[in-house]
Parts: C-alpha cells; sequence; structure tokens
C-alpha cells in the first residue's frame, strides 16, 4: 500500500466527509473536492439533498467538527461537514419543564413527609 502524502491529495483535490446523526443510524459520505470549494459545495456534491429533502425545506444548520460555520465557508483538507438536524424541543423550555417537575416533586414529599408525621401523632397513644 503507497503512502499517501497531504501534498498529494491537495494536488488533485480535498477530501473531506459530510455526514448526518439520527439517533438510530448515522449517513456519511466521503468526497473529494476542488480546492476553494464550499460547505455548499460539499453538500451539493455530497447528494444528501435527494436522501433528505426535508432537511433542505427549513433553515439548515452546518458545521465543521462541532463549530457552527456558514455554508460559504472554506473547507479544509480532512474536514467532517456536519449537518445538523432541528431541535425537537426548546432547551430552555425543556430545562424549564424538568425545574417544575422537580420543584412539585419536592413540594410532593414534603407534604407526604408531613401527613406521615401527622399519622404517627394521631396513632400514638395518649401520655
Amino acid at each position: 500500500m503507497a503512502d499517501v502524502s497531504l501534498q498529494a491529495i491537495e494536488a488533485t483535490g480535498i477530501q473531506v466527509e459530510v455526514m448526518l446523526a439520527w439517533p438510530d443510524h448515522c449517513w456519511r459520505k466521503a468526497l473529494v473536492l476542488p480546492a476553494g470549494a464550499t460547505v455548499a459545495d460539499a453538500l451539493a456534491a455530497s447528494g444528501v439533498a435527494a436522501e433528505y429533502p426535508d432537511l433542505f425545506s427549513e433553515g439548515l444548520s452546518v458545521g465543521i467538527y462541532g463549530v457552527a460555520c456558514p455554508l460559504t465557508h472554506t473547507v479544509s483538507p480532512a474536514d467532517r461537514i456536519e449537518i445538523y438536524r432541528p431541535l425537537q424541543f426548546d432547551p430552555k423550555e425543556s430545562r424549564r419543564r424538568r425545574a417544575l417537575h422537580k420543584l412539585a416533586q419536592k413540594r410532593a414529599g414534603k407534604l407526604a413527609a408531613g401527613r406521615m408525621r401527622k399519622a404517627r401523632r394521631l396513632a400514638a397513644p395518649p401520655p
């Protein structure tokens, strides 16, 4: 197996990977793009729009190795272009609901503990 240098890859093109992760599977495609290609060029060359057209009907969020970037960003060799799915829930709203639920459980626990003390006091024999 021949050792491929980075300079040889840059002479022929830039190797990148386009990736889309779902909870149960992952879609990925390795590409070789010309120098100066953008994230939008990589998405078009990958064919992801044909496989997942519903993603492109909304505002599309992309990034490179977890860092958000615009579609006009120029890709570098070995970049992993990630397509971010739309959020199912607003994180702030989810956190607020969890906090309210925890508070309700805490209050219910205090009420139950107060009821238990009262029941023990009533069940205790008179002094």
